[in-house]
């Protein structure tokens, strides 16, 4: 049985304002052998911190539980006062229902915060990734990114700094650092892979902290170990494949989903074919769950033989995905119901006995399907209308009261079609995210046109057109930070010459 409970977290290192600059997360944890904990700000959603594969330590009590514990030093801006909350996600690796999720108040000591130490000999460092999370360094690998070390203390600003990187052989050895040039700054940008040879090497970022101001000078030193770079970046999605005994392939209903409909009863071979082992991802395993969580299947074989019939249709199978202790684990929900009596399954004849009356001659109301569709364009149109439209409200010309009152109304269309599409259509996440890329990318197209003709037809005069421009390129930059994020997160690109 799994239990994660007494979810505390404790501000420690209080600033002169009783702020907390570090926080200790604990809890107690219940025949897991490892948690993915992420930590997300209660108010914005940002996230504050990942750690994957996190272990507890110590031995068990009595009932069986052991400690686990994560201290966490977030960004300054993101730092909760006491008596805060933080939103904290905690999950069992191996068992994907053991899970918790919540807001959990920081509780602080009664004491005032120490007076700052002048001088330490020791220089306490943090890594965070791009998106800003800090870094769990008890990760076996790290996955490509652009991370940032920052000396957290001391500093002040009569210091520098001088980073070097401390190769670490998987195989054991001695090693020399290697002086970082140029970067003499309280925060160092190091970029995963990098050139260190061979593959599974560690490294370890020193950085020694001079500080002038003081006399005699401030020297401190320190150190992030950074786990070995992944070889390559971790699977986003499941692909599958259902076969029928005969070996034919079935299709989708609709296309592109994981649901199968009508289908003939029998047995069925339902397949992942990606993710799937390879020399540079050889422990990948696949999980299969059946209804009430039940294990149907486990290991390194990414095949499982589904029987279906009137008895148990429709009927859910749960497939989960690990890709080695550095990826998230993926999930795909696989819908199977066969073929009712009016709708006989695929590829076998209809009855001709007895004769059936023709069909109808009223056309069928639209679907849903088409509905929601619908609802999307029209949500796209009008984000790109109004993003286009904020281009000449801000760069002031003689089309702004135009523009601005184009704004209003668009504005007011995107609210209806967004609403309508969340209460109806059950618009996610990504299908947002589509959205508002696919309207950004079509703003920056439509913008610069609109602005090169505006400067040829009308008095519009230099500075407006390369305020236009600028915009644009505003749009650009967030329309590629936009396309990174949901490449992380799973969520499908939309093609820029098609309805997202």
């Amino acid at each position: 049985m799994c239990d994660i409970t007494g979810i505390q977290i404790s501000g420690e290192n209080r600033d002169a304002n009783g702020i907390p600059t570090q926080y200790i997360l604990f809890f107690r944890l219940q025949g897991c052998e490892a948690v993915d904990i992420e930590m997300r700000s209660s108010q914005t959603g940002q996230v504050i911190f990942v750690g994957t594969a996190i272990q507890p330590t110590g031995r068990a009590d009595a009932n069986g539980y052991r400690l686990v514990t994560q201290t966490i030093s977030p960004p300054k801006t993101q730092c909760k006062p006491c008596n805060g909350t933080y939103y904290v996600s905690i999950r069992c690796r191996h068992l994907p229902d053991c899970k918790h999720e919540g807001a959990i108040s920081i509780s602080c000591k009664d004491d005032l915060p120490p007076p700052p130490t002048p001088c330490s000999s020791t220089t306490i460092l943090a890594v965070r990734n791009f998106q800003g999370a800090e870094v769990n360094l008890g990760n076996p690998c790290l996955p490509p990114d652009t991370y940032t070390i920052e000396v957290i203390s001391p500093w002040s600003n009569g210091s520098i700094a001088q980073w070097s990187v401390l190769p670490t052989p998987a195989g054991g050895g001695s090693t020399t650092a290697t002086v970082i040039p140029n970067q003499n700054g309280r925060q160092l940008t190091y970029v995963l892979p990098d050139t260190l040879q061979p593959a599974g090497t560690g490294r370890t970022i020193l950085v020694s902290v001079v500080d002038m101001s003081l006399t005699p000078p401030c020297i401190s030193t320190g150190g992030a170990p950074l786990p070995p770079p992944r070889p390559t970046a971790c699977p986003t999605f499941i692909r599958l494949e259902l076969r029928s005994a005969s070996g034919q392939l079935m299709a989708p209903t609709p296309a592109g989903s994981t649901t199968y409909a009508n289908l003939a009863a029998g047995t069925y071979t339902l397949t992942v074919t990606s993710p799937v082992a390879s020399p540079v991802a050889s422990d990948v395993t696949y999980d299969f769950f059946g209804a009430g969580n039940s294990a149907l299947a486990s290991g390194p074989a990414n095949s499982y033989q589904v029987t279906i019939g009137a008895t148990n249709s429709p009927r859910e199978i749960d497939i989960f995905v690990r890709s080695g202790e550095c990826c998230p684990v993926l999930r795909a929900t696989v819908t199977l119901s066969v073929a009712t009596s009016g709708n006989p399954p695929g590829g076998t004849p209809p009855d001709d006995d007895p004769p059936r009356p023709p069909p109808p001659t009223t056309e069928p109301p639209p679907s849903s399907l088409n509905i929601c569709a619908f609802f999307r364009i029209m949500l796209a149109l009008s984000l790109t209308v109004l993003l286009t439209a904020l281009l000449f409200v801000i760069c002031v010309s003689i089309v702004t009261p135009v523009a601005a009152a184009v704004a209003v109304v668009a504005a007011i269309s995107a609210g209806v079609f967004l609403v309508l599409s969340l209460t109806i259509c059950r618009l996610n996440l990504c299908g947002f995210l589509g959205v508002l890329l696919w309207a950004l990318r079509w703003t920056v197209v439509i913008g610069v046109i609109a602005a090169v003709l505006l400067f040829f037809l009308l008095p519009l005069f230099l500075p407006v057109l390369l305020c236009v421009l600028l915009l644009a390129l505003i749009y650009g930059i967030v329309a590629g930070i936009l396309t990174i994020t949901m490449q992380r997160i799973g969520c499908p690109i939309p093609n820029f010459f098609s309805w997202p």
